[in-house]
């Protein structure tokens, strides 16, 4: 690897893949209601964790893998410590756009556990941004 890339990058592509491979596969985690959340310990392990869940959330298939995924985001959210999970949360509402967007935020909204995970973190919430839960 670092004769095709250098040291530099074959370092960082190293580090990467040592990380990637601690977690277990995300979309599954977020498709199948039965499997286990493990959150991991250091925080940039668990910022690469949200990271992927982002990336993940909106590119369902149809509108029940989409349900399926966001109800998966909130299962792992209430697991997550509250910083981390209200990061999530507020960087979801955006979907794949630059601000808040009202069509994204519905649909979190409109998720059973988004209840659960306001009751659990809405403090969190409106010490640090400006809008209201």
């Amino acid at each position: 690897m670092f004769g095709l890339v250098g040291n530099r990058a074959g370092v960082e592509f190293m580090a990467f893949y040592k990380l990637n491979a601690k977690f277990d596969n995300i979309l599954d985690i977020m498709r199948n209601p039965k499997a286990k959340i493990t959150i991991p310990e250091q925080a940039d392990q668990t910022y690469a964790m949200v990271s992927a869940m982002l990336y993940l959330l909106w590119k369902g298939t149809d509108e029940k893998d989409e349900a399926a995924r966001i109800n998966g985001f909130f299962r792992i959210c209430l697991e997550l410590p509250s910083s981390f999970s209200s990061m999530a949360v507020v960087a979801a509402m955006q979907g794949n756009t630059k601000t808040p967007n009202p069509k994204f935020a519905e649909k979190l909204v409109k998720c059973p556990l988004f209840k659960d995970w306001k009751k659990k973190n809405v403090s969190t919430l409106n010490n640090k941004y400006s809008f209201k839960f």
